[in-house]
């Protein structure tokens, strides 16, 4: 199957637009670039927790300080730790990096609303 750009799933979204209403430079900017946004899930020999590519349509770049400003943890349901990091590469959303600690597949991938977001 062809990995193509698609709509941002609710959930995808919805992770995406809390991650973005936390305080930090370039935060309400880049929170503009969600308008329009494609995503792609990454290469399985790459990535194997479907971490995703974003594609924003804006071509206005925005000021931050780093480049993964905000994260987001939650739990899995077989109790590990799931960390999703937000990467602003030349000033526009450019990737969803989902991370399990122990390495495992994800049982049950959390709900947007499950996971708590913090500066990084």
């Amino acid at each position: 199957m062809e990995n193509i750009y698609r709509q941002p799933t609710n959930d995808e979204f919805e992770l995406l637009n809390r991650m973005l209403e936390v305080d930090f430079q370039g935060a309400k900017e880049l929170k503009h670039q969600l308008a329009g946004l494609l995503v792609k899930s990454l290469d399985k020999g790459i990535d194997n927790y479907d971490s995703i590519e974003l594609k924003v349509s804006s071509g206005r770049s925005v000021k931050v300080e780093k480049r993964v400003p905000v994260v987001a943890r939650a739990y899995d349901s077989d109790g590990t730790p799931i960390e999703v990091l937000l990467h602003v590469l030349n000033g526009q959303l450019n990737e969803l990096e989902v991370i399990k600690f122990d390495g495992t597949p994800i049982v049950d991938r959390p709900k947007a609303s499950e996971y708590i977001i913090s500066l990084e």
